[in-house]
């Protein structure tokens, strides 16, 4: 993985945007990889493919 592709920086600062915006209405250990995974990229699609 290459941590200056700017793929990578975008998906990382939209999944890490999405973990903040979710704990501010609710605690860690309730937040599932369901709910972060739109925030990726192509995160939606992902399970269709």
């Amino acid at each position: 993985m290459n941590e200056r592709d700017m793929r990578v920086i975008k998906t990382k600062e939209s999944i890490e945007k999405a973990l903040f915006e979710l704990l501010a209405v609710k605690p860690l250990d309730k937040v599932t990889v369901v709910e972060l995974a739109p925030a990726a990229p192509g995160g939606s699609n992902a399970s269709s493919a």
